[in-house]
């Protein structure tokens, strides 16, 4: 799984309240290649156990049915323009130094 950051004006379409969400990692953005569906999706947003493809700019395509057996995160995508904390190991390495 491979971790990206993009910018927040690359996918329009998703509230800003979303991409918080995203970058909290309450939420997860997503590319996958295990989503059996044939959709036309370029990114996925896992939101508790729902799942929904997204177009290129962010708007909500199609619910994915169903559970998705295992399913695997090919990228990872967070927000780069919009603030994320800092994860606990990074704190632990702050506190410690």
């Amino acid at each position: 799984m491979k971790l990206k950051n993009i910018s927040s004006k690359t996918l329009p379409a998703i509230d800003e309240s979303i991409k918080e969400c995203v970058n909290l990692g309450q939420w997860l953005l997503f590319k996958s290649s295990s989503i059996k569906e044939k959709d036309d999706a370029c990114f996925y947003l896992k939101v508790g156990h729902n799942i929904f493809g997204l177009d290129k700019i962010g708007n909500i395509t199609h619910e994915i049915g169903g559970e998705v057996d295992d399913l695997s995160i090919d990228e990872l995508f967070y927000f780069s323009d919009i603030p994320r904390p800092n994860s606990l190991s990074n704190l632990t390495v702050a506190v410690m130094r």
